[in-house]
């Protein structure tokens, strides 16, 4: 039962990661409850429905608590003795019936099966290796889950790491971005799925309710998301930041970033520019960055006319306005925190290098700046925050939260933009699921892009292949590209992920293109196969119409040569009776010489009737005959 073995994936994640215990059972109570319904409940009702179906054997107090959680949570109401006001039973609220668990499970298992057919058609053209559906749906559970478990619990710690993937992981990662570009159907049920895992997860969260308004709300976007933004890392994170942003629009809120986060910006692209024009590797982002503008063709044209433009530009493309106030220039400093010492314990607690550490006290910037401008307001709902700072970077996020001595329970300074985009959307309209979607397959397309020490050294090695000739111009755009790699890497199945090699590559795409030619020679002998054998069906027809043809024929000539032996027939028969006759009147005739003359007639003819010149007679007729049928060269004899 699929459904059961994700309720049983997520309570155990929530119980390693020391969730609370009574949360992870309500979706078993729901789920239970979803199949056998009571008009009353008590503890004593619940610990049967749901020991019938799960067999726990928890003791009634456990199900007591249960049944206050459900009244927080306003899934149950409260039935009381009118003179005593004691509780006598409680009755469900939300109307678990209505939701139509079955069709839903139903639904479920269709969306599971359509995407291992989909991942297991995919892992033969990409890979050349056959995946039975069994295992290609084990993929399709753990894989979804583990990526959808990470974005369910949006003050929690990453459970996720990027690199820290089976190869079948890998492979999926890959097929779902795939899919994701094609726009296929699989995008759809996945969809499905994420819906599903986030209903059934909507419960856990208080702050989960309506907001429909954050015109307080003033939220800073960091260089990573302004970049991804402009398109700087590539369609798909384009996507993902463009999702964020309609999001917090569509609600109001005030969009900005900060002065320093621009001059970032042009700094982060005058180094893409050093790194193409001395074909380098880049690290972190400055990667991706530099991959999307070797694929422009013209890259060195394309970032001078992203520098000379980009203020404009931030705000005519992404909708996002430059914050040009200073806090520094402020009388009060109580609000200031020590930025300095934060920015330190980044560089301490991220391991920064020398060259990373400007990026650091960038970052000290911003966050100080946001909680300046909060006003050292506290608040777990988000439309009171005032300002709140949102980074790709959830270990910032992290390091931010403790330095400034933030519970979990309250909206933090900063937050990752993954777990900002969850609780917008469970927040506001769990419809909207393209938001969900996006932070997937961004993490799909993190684990699928090579550390940044393996890809330096794939970078050198690709390099070494260009100087001396081994590749050409145009081989060495395409190797370039992070996706390619990634692919070649995931060749073989059932093996270790080793490093990434520009001779693999090679390899893979010489078989790539070996491939495809055979799949051209393949498809041209089926195409000439198709054309023989519908020629041959040609010559069959008209073999059959000749046969019907010369059947007709001979049926003329035999009727033609039939008539024309019956006429002799008949000849042959009057000459007999002419015989007699004329022998008859020979004898009856008084006159010799006339009996003479009639015999000798009859004679004659008789003669004639049997001489084989007669016989050469009606075969001449014959001819004749069948000349006029076939023509003068075709008599057949």
């Amino acid at each position: 039962m699929l459904k059961k073995e994700m309720l049983y994936y997520m309570t155990a994640k929530f119980y390693e990661e020391g969730g609370n215990f009574l949360d992870a059972l309500l979706p078993f109570m729901e789920y239970c409850l979803s199949k056998s319904l009571p008009d009353k409940i008590t503890a004593y009702v619940l610990k049967n429905v749901v020991e019938k179906e799960m067999q726990f054997n928890f003791p009634i107090a456990t199900y007591e608590a249960i049944l206050h959680k459900m009244l927080e949570r306003d899934i149950l109401t409260r039935v009381e003795n009118r003179d005593t006001k004691e509780l006598v039973y409680y009755e469900p609220k939300k109307g678990f019936k209505q939701h139509n668990f079955e069709t839903k499970q139903n639904e479920f298992r269709i969306c599971v099966n359509a995407i291992a057919e989909a991942f297991s058609s995919y892992c033969t053209v990409a890979f050349n290796n056959t995946k039975l559906l069994s295992s290609a749906k084990n993929n399709v559970l753990e894989f979804v889950l583990k990526f959808i478990d990470d974005l369910l619990r949006p003050f929690s710690p990453s459970i996720f790491k990027e690199h820290d993937l089976t190869e079948d992981e890998l492979a999926f990662a890959l097929f779902l971005l795939h899919e994701y570009e094609k726009n296929t159907d699989t995008i759809n049920y996945l969809n499905t799925i994420i819906k599903g895992a986030m209903c059934h997860q909507l419960i856990f969260y208080n702050e989960a309710t309506p907001k429909t308004d954050l015109s307080n709300l003033i939220v800073f976007f960091d260089t990573t998301l302004i970049m991804y933004a402009m398109g700087y890392s590539g369609e798909i994170r384009k996507n993902l930041a463009s999702e964020l942003i309609h999001k917090l629009k569509s609600l109001n809120a005030k969009l900005y970033c900060f002065e320093h986060t621009v001059a970032e910006i042009l700094r982060n692209l005058s180094v893409c520019e050093n790194i193409i024009l001395n074909r380098k590797s880049g690290y972190g982002q400055a990667k991706h960055t530099v991959e999307y503008f070797y694929s422009l063709g013209n890259s060195i044209s394309a970032i001078n006319i992203a520098c000379t433009n980009l203020r404009e530009n931030i705000t005519a493309e992404t909708g996002i306005e430059i914050f040009e106030e200073t806090i520094y220039e402020s009388d009060d400093k109580t609000r200031f925190i020590d930025e300095k010492s934060l920015a330190k314990r980044i560089i301490d607690d991220m391991r920064y290098t020398e060259d990373e550490e400007e990026r650091a006290y960038t970052d000290a910037k911003s966050i100080n700046q946001t909680t300046y401008l909060r006003k050292n307001k506290t608040t777990n709902d988000l439309s009171n925050a005032h300002s709140i700072f949102v980074t790709t970077n959830g270990f910032l996020a992290y390091i931010s939260s403790k330095f400034l001595n933030e519970p979990e329970t309250i909206i933090p300074t900063t937050f990752q933009h993954t777990k900002l985009s969850t609780l917008l959307t469970l927040s506001n309209n769990i419809e909207e699921l393209d938001l969900p979607l996006a932070m997937i397959v961004e993490k799909c397309y993190a684990a699928t892009c090579p550390p940044d020490n393996e890809w330096r050294k794939y970078i050198e090695s690709l390099n070494n292949k260009l100087e001396t000739g081994e590749i050409c111009d145009r081989d060495y755009l395409r190797f370039r590209s992070m996706r390619y790699a990634s692919q070649a890497k995931v060749t073989f199945f059932d093996t270790n992920i080793g490093a990434l090699s520009i001779d693999e590559v090679i390899k893979f795409d010489k078989d790539q293109r070996d491939n495809e030619k055979e799949k051209v020679r393949e498809e041209e002998r089926l195409q000439a196969k198709k054309l023989i054998d519908k020629e041959a069906i040609k010559v069959k027809e008209i073999s059959k119409e000749l046969d019907r043809a010369r059947t007709i024929i001979d049926n003329i000539e035999s009727e033609r040569k039939e008539r024309i032996r019956k006429i002799f027939k008949y000849g042959k028969i009057a000459t007999i009776i002419v015989l007699a006759f004329s022998s008859l009147l020979s004898y009856l005739s008084s006159n010799i010489i006339w009996g003479i003359i009639l015999t000798a007639i009859a004679v004659f003819s008789l003669a004639i009737s049997f001489f084989p010149l007669m016989k050469k007679i009606e075969n001449s007729f014959i001819k004749r005959e069948l000349r006029k049928i076939n023509g003068p060269e075709n008599v057949r004899q």
